[in-house]
């Protein structure tokens, strides 16, 4: 084992991408409108209420 100061601790949830995020990654691109993301990624959302829930809670910002 090797000693390394700890000099933050994180949530587990912190750590983890959310499902844009992760999306992101592995599409390489995402739309960032409720109308995008429900024309463009209908795998992801099935409504316009599911599509500005998502975005809500997203980290990123428009």
């Amino acid at each position: 084992p090797i000693e390394m100061p700890i000099d933050e601790v994180l949530p587990y949830n912190d750590l983890m991408p959310e499902r844009m995020e992760a999306e992101l990654f592995r599409a390489g691109n995402l739309p960032l409108s409720q109308l995008g993301l429900q024309i463009m990624r209908p795998d992801l959302v099935q409504s316009e209420k599911a599509a500005e829930n998502m975005l809500n809670r997203s980290k990123f910002k428009r």
